[in-house]
C-alpha cells in the first residue's frame, strides 16, 4: 500500500466501529501504527524475533487502550514453526542473560585477567 492508502486504511478501521478486522502483517504492523481500538491480536506468521510480535501487540495494548487486550499466536505443527518458536525461546534467554534481566549478577574479571587481556604480547617469529 502507498503511505497515503495506508493512512486512510487506519483512519477508517479507527473510526469505523463497523469494522472488526484489520489484517496487517508483522512488517508493517510494527511501524507507528495506534490501533487502540482494537483489543486482539492473531500472529499466523511467526517471526525469528519474537520482539516483532511483541511490537504488533503493542500497536494494541497501549496508552489509551480501553479493552482488555488479547495476543493469539497460531502455530501450525510444521518443522518451520516449531524451529522458529525454538528460535525465539533461545533468543529472548539470551537477551535476558545479556541485559542481566533472567537476575543474574556477573563475575567481574580479576585485576590478573585484566592484566593478561591489555598486557601487549610478545610477538613470535
Amino acid at each position: 500500500m502507498s503511505p497515503r492508502q495506508k493512512k486512510k486504511a487506519i483512519d477508517d478501521f479507527n473510526m469505523d466501529p463497523r469494522k472488526k478486522i484489520m489484517v496487517v502483517g508483522l512488517r508493517s504492523g510494527a511501524e507507528g501504527l495506534n490501533l487502540t481500538v482494537a483489543n486482539r491480536v492473531i500472529v499466523v506468521d511467526p517471526w525469528w524475533n519474537k520482539t516483532a510480535e511483541q511490537q504488533a501487540f503493542g500497536r494494541v495494548e497501549r496508552i489509551g487502550q480501553q479493552k482488555v487486550s488479547h495476543l493469539v499466536r497460531i502455530l501450525s505443527t510444521a518443522n518451520i514453526d516449531q524451529r522458529i518458536a525454538q528460535m525465539q525461546v533461545g533468543k529472548a534467554t539470551e537477551i535476558d542473560h545479556a541485559l542481566q534481566d533472567d537476575g543474574h549478577t556477573p563475575v567481574l574479571p580479576t585485576d590478573e585477567q585484566l592484566r593478561k587481556l591489555f598486557t601487549k604480547k610478545p610477538l613470535k617469529e
